[in-house]
């Protein structure tokens, strides 16, 4: 699960010298918490389907045994992505940040907001929540780069966008 060129987005807001802003960020413990609760719930959920289909189908002992090891072994493997996923940083979100835009780089994709399209913006003391139709972004950024990045994006931002302060 890795980022295409990794190294190309340090822990700090970095200017490259194409003009673009780099960076990656570890999602918090609330982030963290919530990716762990999907993994669980819906590995779980998968098993109790598997299951409850087992004994409508009329599975007989053995092969009720083999399903429920399946299961097991699937929500073993749930718990132990889980237990990567909470160590800290393990999570990470990688950013570019241009004079028109802010974009999340993901391995397979980049979503981009420009801020001609920000309609609301939410300024938390860690990240930045961005709103464009029915679309958001929350934008997170190292501590030492916070106010640098804040200014960058609400200076962009359209006469008619609501800011609120948390």
């Amino acid at each position: 699960m890795g980022i295409p060129n990794a190294k190309k987005y340090p822990d700090r807001v970095t200017l490259g010298p194409d003009g673009v802003y780099r960076w990656h960020a570890a999602l918090n413990v609330e982030e963290s918490k919530y990716v762990r609760k999907v993994v669980l719930l819906t590995v779980g959920g998968i098993c109790v389907f598997l299951m409850i289909f087992a004994a409508v189908i009329g599975m007989d002992a053995p092969e009720m045994l083999s399903m429920l090891l399946t299961c097991a072994i699937a929500m073993a493997i749930a718990l132990a992505i889980c237990a990567f996923v909470r160590q800290p940083g393990y999570l990470k979100k990688y950013y570019e940040m241009t004079e028109q835009a802010v974009l999340q780089v993901n391995p397979k994709q980049r979503f981009r907001v420009d801020f001609s399209e920000i309609r609301k913006a939410i300024v938390s003391p860690n990240k930045i929540t961005l709103y464009r139709r029915v679309i958001r972004m929350e934008v997170l950024v190292p501590a030492e780069d916070y106010q640098m990045v804040k200014f960058h994006i609400l200076s962009r931002l359209g006469p008619g966008t609501e800011v609120i302060y948390k």
